[in-house]
């Protein structure tokens, strides 16, 4: 059984993306609860385990995991996944924090009230109505970009607040598009927005031979109005 165990383990965790030393560590925590609670015993434990073999000794000797009662298996298991959980947690939130005052893609998963929840494949990002784009309708599997303005623990999964109405949301679309402000020729010095309506963007040139207005605007009008089209026509 120790073996069936481990694997069955070792799936779940490679579905959340948990290390393997992080899921051993986490199975040896649960392995001493369920330990202490067949024993009804509360002192520290040690607990090796053989990947290859399934074999399981704590405090030196080998154990059978069919062995323990139905209520510390339970306990082993409670302990296993909320170390799992917590993990899986830590993960997502080293993964996004560092991506703060970034546009990040997902695709709308769920609505709450005027309120929206994206998937970004690793978590769950909240799009509040006051951070859309007035006027704009979404609808169930849209994809969507938006401006990464936070990333909170909780006491659960981790927050991470998403908007498309951040003043630096225009700002980084303008980097997305303008070779220039990306290299530092251009520097965006100050920008006024109303979303939906309309955005004022202080642009100064570092170069005196690049006009700040023409390279923004873009041959034709082309970077401007990419910009324009992903802002639901914001002038």
């Amino acid at each position: 059984m120790n073996i069936e165990f481990i694997e069955a383990l070792e799936e779940m965790a490679k579905e959340k993306g948990i290390a393997r030393e992080d899921l051993y560590e986490a199975i040896r925590k649960g392995l001493a609860v369920a330990y202490q609670e067949e024993y009804h015993t509360e002192t520290p434990v040690e607990v090796e385990i053989n990947p290859n073999s399934g074999d399981i000794l704590i405090n030196g000797k080998r154990i059978e995991l069919a062995k323990f009662g139905r209520i510390a298996t339970k306990k082993a298991e409670e302990a296993i996944r909320h170390e799992i959980t917590c993990k899986r947690r830590e993960i997502v939130y080293e993964l996004f924090i560092h991506r703060v005052g970034e546009i990040i893609s997902g695709s709308i998963h769920r609505f709450e009230g005027k309120d929206v929840w994206v998937n970004l494949g690793e978590a769950e990002a909240l799009l509040p109505d006051v951070e859309r784009i007035p006027g704009e309708r979404y609808h169930a599997g849209q994809r969507l970009r938006a401006y990464l303005v936070s990333v909170e623990q909780t006491q659960g999964d981790p927050r991470i607040l998403l908007s498309r109405a951040h003043p630096e949301f225009v700002h980084q679309l303008l980097r997305m598009e303008i070779p220039e402000l990306e290299e530092g020729i251009l520097v965006v010095r100050q920008i006024a927005r109303e979303p939906g309506r309309r955005s004022k963007v202080a642009v100064e040139s570092l170069d005196p031979n690049v006009d700040p207005i023409g390279t923004c605007v873009g041959a034709g009008g082309a970077r401007v109005r990419v910009v324009t089209r992903e802002l639901y026509g914001e002038k």
